[in-house]
């Protein structure tokens, strides 16, 4: 349980999700455009840029990069 909430403090990165044969250079493109989105929606519905849950961004990025295609990497 412990593990469970650490691991949802740290933000998503594009590092995270495989790429799913598209190239480098349009995979950093969409990360880029989801980090942007993702830290817009942390803003208005998280407790600020400073968030340490890091919860709405991670749900927002995680469905961006989704829905571009990008699936996530399983866990480790």
């Amino acid at each position: 349980m412990l593990f469970a909430g650490c691991s949802s403090m740290k933000a998503r990165t594009a590092s995270d999700y495989e790429r799913a044969g598209t190239s480098e250079s349009k995979f950093t493109k969409d990360a880029e455009a989801c980090d942007k989105q993702a830290a817009a929606h942390q803003k208005e519905f998280g407790y600020g840029p400073y968030d340490p849950s890091r919860g709405p961004y991670n749900r927002m990025y995680d469905m961006c990069m989704q829905a571009s295609g990008y699936p996530l990497k399983p866990r480790e």
